[in-house]
């Protein structure tokens, strides 16, 4: 509101498209007037002031819309060449990110200042997040992998997911019945499509309604699944993926995160899975 009140041009900068859709409904409550760039999107108003984007739309434009301020949301995952290019070539561009993991080099060496307002900790303590508890499962087998920037490599680790699923499977029905039950809301975050589709699979014959959304299914697919899991009586019990509500994915209801996908080294994708799940909302506890 501030930056309109100045006449000044603002863009809103997510990771990707289910992000965009989820800004927008952000400054909807808020009472902001704004536009969507992106192809075909029925919110494409670029007259306005305040305009939203992904940063893979912005990658594939000729020529970038006049603004006076950035907002880089998840930052952490945004700081792409074309990000740091703009920053380079526009160094009087005024350019803030937000980011609840920032743990990323280019943002040291392209930020001029870091402000941390508030801690996790202090936002459970404030009952703006909840306090979580943990439950080991069933684990995969990491012995031997080979490690690619970092990382346990994909395929391999894919490969020993999937000598696992049925223990995934049993491990959540019985925590979920002896601990708090029945079953929850939930997320589950897998090492890939086919681990994916495995366990998807598996929930499914145990007779929990699971269902894998995945960088390969048509938008209007995954638009679908995440419009029935947020009805508060959905039939959906379980969303499986491997990435796409790791980050910035808000939806309070959410109780149980499945990490089926083990991490070697990246602690900020830790937090951002463990994160889905912290939300408050109105019924849920500890």
């Amino acid at each position: 509101h501030g930056v309109q009140a100045k006449g000044k041009r603002i863009m809103f900068v997510c990771e990707r498209r289910v992000l965009v859709d989820q800004f927008s409904k952000h400054l909807d409550r808020a009472g902001i007037e704004h536009g969507v760039i992106m192809a075909k999107h029925w919110r494409y108003r670029p007259h306005l002031a305040v305009q939203i984007a992904s940063v893979q739309t912005l990658e594939r434009m000729e020529t970038l819309p006049k603004v006076d301020l950035i907002f880089i949301d998840e930052v952490h995952a945004c700081m792409r060449q074309f990000i740091i290019n703009l920053m380079v070539a526009q160094p009087e561009l005024r350019v803030i990110g937000a980011t609840a993991t920032p743990f990323h080099p280019a943002i040291g060496a392209h930020f001029s200042n870091v402000v941390s307002p508030i801690t996790m900790s202090e936002l459970v303590e404030q009952g703006y997040l909840v306090p979580f508890r943990v439950f080991v499962a069933k684990e995969i087998d990491t012995t031997g992998l080979a490690v690619v920037a970092g990382e346990w490599k994909k395929d391999d680790l894919e490969k020993r997911g999937q000598q696992i699923v049925g223990d995934v499977v049993q491990d959540y029905v019985r925590i979920s019945h002896e601990v708090f039950g029945g079953f929850r809301k939930t997320i589950c975050f897998s090492c890939g499509v086919q681990h994916g589709a495995e366990l998807a699979q598996r929930f499914n014959e145990a007779g929990i309604n699971a269902v894998q959304i995945s960088s390969e299914d048509e938008d209007e697919f995954r638009d679908q699944v995440l419009a029935e899991f947020a009805r508060p009586d959905t039939d959906i019990k379980v969303v499986i993926s491997v990435a796409i509500l790791s980050r910035g994915f808000d939806q309070t209801d959410v109780e149980h995160v499945i990490l089926a996908r083990p991490l070697k080294k990246s602690f900020s994708e830790h937090v951002q899975m463990v994160g889905r799940g912290a939300r408050v909302h109105h019924d849920k506890k500890l």
